[in-house]
């Protein structure tokens, strides 16, 4: 976390909202919410993700380590450690809720 961390009970729903804009982070944390708490190297998210996005791997890191991951760790959804390359969900039952029902939304069974 940065010295810009904002605790997820000091944002709105609007900012979530805002968060999930972007389908690289909703597919980061469709992801991390599957994994039950546990830390996910930086190297198996990017192959997870990149097996759902029309991206390429090497710009999905890019992306990833400079605005994705440390934008969803300033909101706390995320603990993202940059020198162990490891990244775990956060959530919360609001940020859960949200998450579930967008990827019910983007992926029907």
């Amino acid at each position: 976390m940065t010295a810009n961390t904002i605790h997820q009970s000091e944002f709105s729903l609007g900012t979530l909202f805002d968060l999930l804009t972007h389908p690289h982070r909703r597919y980061i944390l469709y992801h991390l919410q599957t994994m039950d708490g546990e830390t996910i190297t930086f190297s198996a998210l990017i192959d997870a993700v990149c097996e759902r996005v029309d991206a390429s791997c090497e710009h999905l890191e890019t992306d990833f380590r400079h605005t994705h991951l440390p934008k969803l760790a300033d909101h706390t959804l995320i603990e993202y450690d940059a020198r162990s390359e490891t990244i775990r969900f956060r959530g919360g039952d609001r940020v859960e809720t949200v998450v579930e029902f967008a990827r019910s939304e983007e992926e029907p069974d």
